[in-house]
């Protein structure tokens, strides 16, 4: 599994804190090891991709990303409507990968 360290130091990943970064780097490798054949790549490119579908997860966990609006006096905040997100989560994790993967043709 990736490290933060790797993620940190190797990917230069900043979104994703220390807490949670075992968690959505579970994830993702798991999403990796369901969907594409993860043989086929040396271990650093796999833990790149990792890391790049793990600020996926990361972000989506998060509604920070989601933020159309807010307003500081009397504070407000507006939610971007899961139609206005685009993306399925499914497509943003493929697209996270496809340059780790240039040769599956599935994006």
């Amino acid at each position: 599994m990736t490290s933060y360290e790797f993620y940190t130091d190797t990917f230069c990943g900043t979104k994703i804190p220390q807490d949670v970064f075992d968690y959505v780097s579970a994830r993702a490798d798991d999403f990796l090891t369901a969907n594409l054949d993860t043989s086929s790549v040396d271990e650093t490119t796999l833990n790149k991709a990792v890391c790049a579908c793990a600020e996926v997860y990361y972000s989506a966990t998060t509604n920070t990303e989601n933020i159309s609006s807010e307003k500081v006096g009397d504070y407000s905040v507006t939610y971007a409507s899961k139609a206005d997100q685009g993306k399925s989560l499914t497509d943003q994790l493929l697209e996270a990968a496809a340059i780790y993967f240039p040769t599956t043709g599935w994006c």
